[in-house]
C-alpha cells in the first residue's frame, strides 16, 4: 500500500501527504541516528577547554604515550598530586557523560517521533489504497 500509493502515476493531495510523512520519517531517523554516531564518538583530546594538557589518568593522553612514559608520569605524582589529577579526570569524565547522554536523549526522541510518523504513514497509505 505505501508502495502503491508513492508510485501512483498522478498523485492526488492525499499521496503527496504520504509522500510528505515518508520525507518526515526519514528526516527523523536519519537525525536519530547522527545523534547517536554524536554519542558513540570517543573524547580523546589531550588538552582541555582551556588549552591545558589532560591529566595522566585520562585514557586519551595515555594511549599516545610510551609504556615507560606513562609508568614515569604516575611515578613522578605524589599523593597530593594524584589526588588533583583524579579530581580533574572526574571532572572532565562528567563533561563527557553529560554530552553523550544528551545525545542519546535526543536520539531517543528522535527515534519516537519517527516510529509515530512511521505509523500515521502507513495508516495514510492505506487509506488512500482503498
Amino acid at each position: 500500500p505505501l508502495l502503491a500509493a508513492l508510485t501512483a502515476p498522478r498523485p492526488d493531495v492525499t499521496q503527496w501527504i504520504v509522500l510528505g510523512l515518508a520525507a518526515l520519517f526519514v528526516l527523523l531517523f536519519l537525525a536519530s541516528v547522527g545523534s547517536t554516531m554524536l554519542a558513540l564518538v570517543p573524547s580523546v583530546s589531550t588538552r582541555d577547554e582551556d588549552g591545558e594538557k589532560l591529566s595522566p589518568f585520562f585514557f586519551g593522553a595515555i594511549s599516545r604515550m610510551s609504556r615507560q612514559q606513562f609508568i614515569n608520569a604516575y611515578e613522578g605524582l605524589d599523593a597530593v598530586q594524584v589526588e588533583r589529577e583524579l579530581l580533574i579526570q572526574i571532572y572532565i569524565n562528567s563533561g563527557i557523560v553529560t554530552r553523550k547522554y544528551a545525545h542519546i536523549r535526543r536520539a531517543v526522541i528522535l527515534l519516537a517521533q519517527a516510529a509515530l510518523v512511521f505509523a500515521i504513514t502507513l495508516i495514510c497509505a492505506l487509506l488512500t489504497a482503498r
